[in-house]
């Protein structure tokens, strides 16, 4: 029973070394595919990147540069650093490196998500279960291409909502919740799951209700800079 074993720790270290050398190759299927293709996103995540480096958020939400069309605020806060890396390093004019350093968080979350994966399936079943679930995961083509050849981040809204599920059936509804906020702030595709969320959180009710203020805060704070700048008309 998934919720009877909640209060048992997930060990991330007691994972076999063999999956560690599938995820080793799963990493480098990523950075081999790792290319710019006609129908790729990946030039606006690197033109986002760059652009931050010299204008405000506030600015990129107001002006549209590059005629593309804005996420939810969180995620340009990852994506600064990591065009700072870019520029300070000098791999703008490398294509190739620009992509790879601007994906980074999508390939790190398919690590995170496969180890997670390994970890839940085998304290609910066995070890070839979860080993056979991590690798489906690690290998799934429309995830592989997803952030390679499309060069989304949806594996860090799948990690997100992988983790954020988790918390949620082990009843710990304010991690689940707060990590749901986060996800939905960095990628609206969070939304669909709102629904299971909504349910199962009903006998929790008057808990949620008290910290709801602290989560009201988190749906604010990234957009203060914005807020600041443009108050509430954008473009």
């Amino acid at each position: 029973n998934f919720i009877s074993e909640r209060q048992k720790p997930i060990h991330l270290f007691n994972i076999p070394l063999s999956l560690y050398v599938y995820i080793l190759i799963g990493v480098f299927f990523r950075i081999l595919f790792t290319v710019r293709t006609p129908f790729s996103d990946g030039p606006a995540f690197v033109f986002w990147a760059a652009y931050l480096q010299d204008h405000s958020l506030a600015e990129l939400f107001r002006d549209l540069p590059g005629g593309y069309t804005p996420y939810p605020p969180l995620y340009y806060y990852v994506l600064y650093p990591l065009g700072l890396m870019v520029r300070v390093f000098g791999f703008e004019g490398n294509e190739f490196i620009s992509n790879l350093i601007i994906r980074i968080p999508a390939y790190g979350a398919d690590v995170a998500s496969t180890l997670l994966i390994f970890a839940i399936v085998q304290r609910l079943s066995n070890q070839r279960q979860a080993f056979i679930s991590a690798l489906f995961f690690l290998f799934h083509p429309a995830l592989i291409m997803t952030g390679t050849l499309w060069g989304q981040f949806d594996s860090v809204i799948v990690f997100l909502s992988l983790v954020s599920v988790y918390a949620l059936f082990s009843q710990r509804m304010f991690s689940a919740w707060m990590l749901f906020l986060v996800g939905v702030l960095t990628k609206l595709q969070m939304i669909p799951i709102i629904p299971v969320f909504g349910i199962l959180t009903i006998p929790f009710w008057k808990k949620m209700i008290k910290v709801s203020p602290l989560f009201l805060t988190v749906i604010i704070l990234p957009f203060v800079p914005v807020l600041l700048k443009q108050g509430v008309v954008w473009t």
